[in-house]
């Protein structure tokens, strides 16, 4: 007699089915440690969505996250939902739109790139993935180059990194050697204690400075910058603590986020 708790599939025989979200949390779980902390992450605006809100209605192509795990490794993991099931639901007086819809599969080639990272040479990360047929294995062990490494992620894929020590993570589109990289990298705060920007594209930039309810500016700059290059703010005589952070320029839009000032 069958448990009235299983689902029925096919041949009218009961089983339990493992999904491949199970092992796309698990591969989570284990290379994500318990007390990391997350940092702010953000996608190339060639990606389609690419600020990778995750609600109703379209998903995107391409979700990142970063984080710095205790034992001050990092984990990046890059997630492809293209391919995935559509609501395929009748749009009717009571289902107005869309509940959620999915890019057709197409495997993308992602560059990561960990700002704080540039210029230390290269470096190791453990590479897993998850896929239909792959379950949360190890690939390989690959190399960071100054901050930055190169992942082909498929349709329905799960791809972690973890090892090399740096800092925020973004993600670009590449296409062949026409790859393109944002206006602006995330700003770090270096070892002197100045916050760091890092510029791709020159143009005319502003930093700004402010307390945590974003209401009080704290200080601002504004800089004209060449390409490949950057320009810092002074944080000297400022006290200890976490600020909020606001970059803007010609060449890009708004980055908010935080720092920490030691």
């Amino acid at each position: 007699m069958k448990p009235a708790n299983f689902t029925v599939f096919g041949n009218n025989e009961a089983y339990v089915m493992i999904t491949l979200k199970y092992w796309f949390l698990k591969q989570l779980a284990h290379t994500f440690d318990v007390g990391c902390k997350f940092r702010y992450c953000e996608s190339d605006k060639k990606l389609p969505d690419y600020d990778m809100i995750y609600t109703f209605g379209q998903k995107p192509a391409i979700t990142a996250s970063v984080a710095l795990n205790p034992d001050e490794t990092w984990t990046i993991a890059l997630a492809n939902l293209t391919g995935c099931h559509s609501d395929d639901l009748p749009i009717t007086d009571t289902h107005t739109e869309s509940l959620f819809q999915y890019y057709p599969a197409e495997t993308y080639t992602i560059t990561a790139t960990v700002d704080e990272m540039a210029g230390t040479g290269a470096q190791k990360m453990a590479l897993c993935r998850s896929n239909k047929t792959t379950r949360f294995e190890f690939e390989d062990s690959v190399t960071v180059t100054d901050g930055v490494i190169d992942v082909t992620v498929g349709p329905k894929e799960l791809v972690t990194l973890r090892g090399a020590k740096g800092a925020m993570a973004t993600t670009a589109y590449q296409a062949g050697s026409g790859a393109t990289l944002p206006a602006v990298g995330w700003p770090h705060v270096a070892k002197d204690g100045r916050v760091v920007v890092a510029v791709n594209r020159a143009g005319l930039y502003t930093i700004e400075l402010l307390d945590m309810t974003g209401r009080t500016t704290i200080a601002k700059e504004t800089f004209v910058c060449g390409a490949r290059s950057q320009f810092a703010l002074s944080t000297q005589g400022f006290g200890q603590g976490v600020y909020l952070l606001r970059v803007w320029g010609s060449e890009c839009g708004t980055k908010v986020g935080t720092v920490l000032v030691r």
